[in-house]
């Protein structure tokens, strides 16, 4: 659920664009798949002093932690 908010107010805090996309560059175009990992989640771990995980790891990090909880993964 804080997930979710923090989203909702990230995009509040977003200009509103014809695409209406919640992660663009400053010119409210789509990001790059690549810029998005080098300038956004590669630094991410950095800053919060958390060990490096590939991209592809929080897919398997999201299942446990829903399995953990009880909840089903197979969405």
């Amino acid at each position: 659920m804080i997930l979710v908010h923090e989203l909702k107010k990230w995009k509040l805090a977003c200009l509103k664009r014809e695409l209406d996309l919640v992660f663009t560059t400053e010119y409210g175009t789509p990001e790059k798949p690549a810029n998005l990992l080098c300038r956004r989640f590669f630094p991410a771990p950095r800053r919060a002093e958390l060990p490096w995980i590939r991209f592809h790891n929080l897919r398997h990090t999201y299942a446990s932690l829903l399995i953990a909880q009880g909840e089903c993964y197979k969405k």
